[in-house]
């Protein structure tokens, strides 16, 4: 066999030597990089050497060569389809527990798909009551209904009646009205307070009833009437008050209680003190 080999190209040449397809000498393969060539197998094949092998073992070796030129860039292929994507999806209608909803395309076109949903309760309402029952009704959201029932307790028995008290006892075992047990308690001093109760009048105030325990005081006036308050037998009364007395003197009057002084009211503001019956009068 000769082969005859051009750049690039490969080109097999067989002798047979039995006039058959197969050869009876070993192949010659050889790709050429420069120039043509014609060499005999025998020049380059070992005798013990196939071609196959040796075809297998020059790729191996030389497969960084083993490649022909670029080709040509291929023709650019058809256009292909444009894409179709979803524009919107919107429930169109209920029926039972199915709803359908209908998918828009970007094309135009529409499709409908149904979703399936849960049985839940829409509502519970009491419909009906005979004696102590009470019947209710739950709908449901796929229109079906069922009932159930309430059994309510009986009516007790009438407790009897209680009497209140409308003032604070010592014997008593009734319960009192709450206003009546803040008025008494207004009338207590608190453990922090570190005087007696102070009220201040006008000159409008030209008569007054005193309260034990409080001290009053008043403008100038041109009268004043003054009353002490009742207290227990097993109380002392004590009180104060002050005035003004102007250019004219003020006509002071006190009722259930003497003055145990003559001081003369004339100008200038007074002070008055009473304890039990007794009251005295100062020039301050």
């Amino acid at each position: 066999m000769t082969a005859f080999l051009e750049p690039g190209i490969v080109k097999l040449s067989l002798e047979l030597s039995n006039g058959t397809n197969k050869p009876t000498c070993n192949a010659c393969f050889i790709i050429a990089t420069e120039g043509a060539k014609s060499v005999a197998a025998s020049d380059i094949l070992p005798d013990d050497a196939t071609w196959e092998k040796y075809v297998e073992s020059y790729v191996k070796s030389h497969a960084d060569t083993l490649k022909g030129e670029k080709g040509d860039k291929g023709d650019t292929g058809e256009k292909g389809e444009d894409a179709v994507s979803i524009s919107s999806i919107e429930k169109k209608s209920t029926s039972g527990l199915t709803d359908t909803y209908e998918i828009t395309l970007t094309d135009g076109s529409k499709k409908a798909f149904n979703v399936s949903n849960g049985k839940g309760i829409k509502s519970i309402a009491k419909t009906s009551t005979s004696g102590l029952t009470d019947t209710y009704t739950i709908t449901y959201n796929d229109g079906t209904t069922s009932k159930f029932t309430v059994k309510n307790g009986e009516k007790g028995d009438a407790g009897t009646s209680v009497t209140v008290d409308a003032e604070l006892s010592s014997t008593s075992t009734n319960p009192v009205q709450n206003k009546v047990i803040k008025a008494e308690l207004d009338k207590k001093a608190y453990a922090t307070d570190l005087g007696v109760k102070k009220v201040i009048h006008t000159a409008s105030d030209t008569n007054v009833t005193i309260n034990s325990g409080e001290y009053h005081v008043f403008p100038t006036m041109a009268s004043l009437t003054i009353t002490p308050g009742n207290v227990g037998t097993d109380k002392m009364f004590i009180c104060g008050f002050e005035f003004t007395s102007g250019s004219t003197p003020t006509v002071l009057t006190l009722k259930g209680c003497t003055l145990s002084n003559s001081d003369d009211v004339t100008t200038g503001t007074y002070e008055v003190n009473i304890l039990g019956t007794s009251a005295i009068v100062r020039l301050r």
